[in-house]
């Protein structure tokens, strides 16, 4: 049985993505923020939608300016 789950990709849940890749290193592009996202919902639920916090507190330790490049540079994920 093969099921699916769509969602809305907002533009918190894209900065985490992108906090998340570079906390763990990982380079930053388009299918590895969907794969970070589809990980986080598998391993935590749909709440990492909806309630940011829950990714974690480490990755605010990341660069803020570097964040919102990358954010600026990947918004169109997310329709914008």
């Amino acid at each position: 049985m093969k099921v699916v789950i769509t969602f809305k990709v907002d533009e918190e849940t894209l900065e985490m993505a992108i906090r998340n890749a570079l906390y763990y290193r990982i380079k930053v592009n388009k299918t590895n923020l969907l794969q970070i996202i589809k990980d986080e919902v598998h391993g935590k639920g749909h709440s990492v939608i909806d309630f940011p916090e829950h990714w974690g507190d480490d990755l605010m330790d990341i660069d803020d300016e570097e964040v919102e490049m990358l954010v600026n540079k990947y918004r169109n994920l997310i329709g914008k």
